[in-house]
């Protein structure tokens, strides 16, 4: 064992240097702002987001990968993220009515939006097809529910329990 670090069996991975975040950090502003704000505040910088982004595109283009990438809105509230999300084409992944809302208010399109959250209401399957929003299905009655609202073509993506839940399979199938 080096250092004072104690054996771990999480291997420890440090933050990445980033210069705008450092120059924020010492210039004496953020305990400025906590004092003037009366307690804790989120810090955040719009432009690493981008930055991130952009680099996971650049490793899903260089692994010669197909992919998307979708924010999780209820990873934090902050509207810049999906304000970001629609300014850069990145998709965005809601859990209930009023994300799916608020992504789509702030111009990210239906068709870069896919919904996850269990237990989705009526309303939120509804408006999830009308503006072509990929919908994860849970359960066979979420499908059933979903296929009143969607006309034929609209996409969709069961998710599949293999061995724990035997009638998964026939979701799948479909779907």
């Amino acid at each position: 064992m080096t250092g004072d670090r104690a054996p771990s069996a999480v291997p420890f991975l440090p933050a990445l240097p980033d210069p705008g975040t450092d120059a924020v950090l010492d210039s004496g502003l953020l305990p400025e702002l906590s004092h003037a704000f009366g307690g804790p505040f989120h810090f955040l910088l719009p432009d690493r987001f981008d930055a991130n982004v952009a680099a996971f595109r650049t490793a899903l283009a260089e692994a010669g990968v197909d992919g998307r990438i979708h924010y999780a809105k209820k990873a934090n509230k902050a509207a810049v993220w999906i304000e970001r999300c629609a300014a850069t084409g990145t998709g965005v992944d809601v859990a209930g009515l009023g994300e799916l809302r608020e992504a789509l208010g702030n111009g990210v399109r239906g068709e870069r939006i896919v919904v996850t959250g269990p237990a989705k209401s009526d309303e939120l399957l509804r408006v999830a097809v009308l503006q072509a929003c990929l919908v994860a299905v849970d359960s066979l009655d979420e499908l059933d529910r979903l296929l009143h609202h969607a006309p034929p073509g609209a996409p969709r993506a069961p998710r599949i329990l293999p061995g724990c839940c035997p009638r998964s399979s026939r979701a799948a199938a479909s779907a």
